[in-house]
């Protein structure tokens, strides 16, 4: 662990502090973090849209050949639920690390899955 300067007040904070303790802006360290859901286009459910949500609050739908992207905080814990109309939403809990980018795949009838790129 390092103290740096908050990228947007200065105040001294933890290289690993998920939010500054004087101005309150996520990441402090300039390190990111992202979520992106990513729906192949495909014939099965081509007319359906997935609603996504994080953490409860539903952040937007993926339509066929879509995507979607939500900046996350990196030392979090977050519960990404992805439900597709009458079916049982797919639940994923991510541990949000810096500089990650978490890409959630849907693809047709299959359960989503994760990938994590770093950079």
């Amino acid at each position: 662990m390092a103290m740096i300067a908050c990228f947007e007040c200065g105040a001294t904070v933890s290289d690993l502090a998920p939010v500054c303790p004087q101005c309150g802006v996520p990441s402090p360290a300039g390190k990111k973090a992202e979520l992106l859901v990513i729906r192949e286009k495909s014939l099965i459910q081509r007319f359906t849209k997935h609603n996504v949500s994080v953490d409860g609050i539903v952040i937007g739908k993926v339509t066929n050949g879509g995507r979607l992207s939500k900046p996350l905080v990196p030392g979090e814990t977050c519960k990404v639920e992805i439900a597709l109309g009458w079916d049982p939403a797919h639940k994923i809990t991510l541990k949000v690390k810096a500089n990650t980018t978490y890409v959630v795949h849907l693809k047709g009838w299959d359960s989503p899955t994760v990938e994590e790129r770093n950079g």
